[in-house]
């Protein structure tokens, strides 16, 4: 348990986080590349221009996160929970983010070139302020009637986690 910690210009390069918990921490100009972190908890932290390709958090939670100015591309991403976290400028890349739950995140300059996103939860997100979302991977991820998608951009006759 590191809860509360200051990870501010840390080097974590490669590090196993694995099931570690990080809630209320601060990444703040830290270098997580290539880390791993499955069933690792980030709830509630902050990352602020954190170091973060190629890393693997499949099944780690940065709920009601702060995640600022962020290259995540080329991670692997898979069932991440961002509920509830602020991203803004960050980069996914090419990066998995099947499963991932998005919903009522605030996503501004968010980049989803070449992300995988089937089954990606966007419920109640605004994604007009996201960049390079294709409408192939809105038609495979999954939203609502509150889903507010970029110009250009349209919803699914059916999103696929209706329930």
């Amino acid at each position: 348990n590191l809860d509360n910690s200051n990870f501010t210009d840390a080097s974590l390069v490669k590090a196993d986080l694995t099931r570690a918990s990080f809630i209320q921490s601060n990444f703040s100009g830290a270098d997580l590349t290539k880390v791993v972190g499955y069933r690792t908890k980030f709830n509630g932290a902050i990352f602020s221009k954190t170091r973060m390709t190629k890393s693997e958090f499949s099944l780690a939670s940065f709920e009601g996160a702060e995640i600022s100015n962020i290259d995540w591309s080329r991670s692997e991403l898979g069932r991440v929970n961002f509920r509830a976290a602020q991203l803004t400028e960050v980069s996914f890349e090419y990066s998995n983010l099947s499963r991932a739950n998005f919903n009522d995140a605030r996503l501004t300059g968010v980049a989803f070139s070449g992300a995988y996103t089937f089954l990606t939860r966007f419920e109640d997100v605004d994604l007009r302020m996201t960049s390079e979302l294709s409408q192939a991977q809105i038609d495979i991820a999954c939203g609502n009637e509150k889903t507010q998608l970029p110009q250009g951009l349209a919803k699914p006759a059916s999103w696929l986690c209706l329930e």
